[in-house]
């Protein structure tokens, strides 16, 4: 199935690629489950509007964060699995977690 992920970097690199579970290690999460999961959208629109959201948030602009690149790619299931996840703000939410082992950078492009 194709799907969007917001990254860093162009070509997309592993580290686009690590849960949030990996890189906010002292982070207290509601749910460990789908913090162990990637963040991906079915719709490029929820896409956008997520990284706007980012963008515009305390955070970013405390960091100095430049906005993130929007990535095509495909799930697999002998690479992951993937569950639908809508928020209040994206309907096309999904979690993709991906097989131990597994590597899914060349699985995306960005666009």
């Amino acid at each position: 199935m194709e799907v969007y992920r917001l990254v860093d970097n162009d070509p997309p690199t592993a580290h686009d690629f690590l849960s949030n579970f990996i890189t906010q290690p002292n982070r207290t999460f509601t749910d460990i489950c789908q913090a162990c999961g990637l963040s991906v959208f079915k719709e490029k629109e929820d896409a956008i509007h997520q990284n706007e959201l980012m963008a515009a948030s305390i955070y970013f602009k405390r960091k100095g964060l430049p906005k993130k690149k929007l990535a095509l790619g495909t799930t697999d299931p002998h690479s992951g699995l993937v569950k639908n996840t809508p928020t209040k703000d994206h309907k096309s939410h999904m979690t993709y977690w991906v097989f131990q082992g597994i590597s899914i950078v060349h699985h995306f492009k960005v666009i």
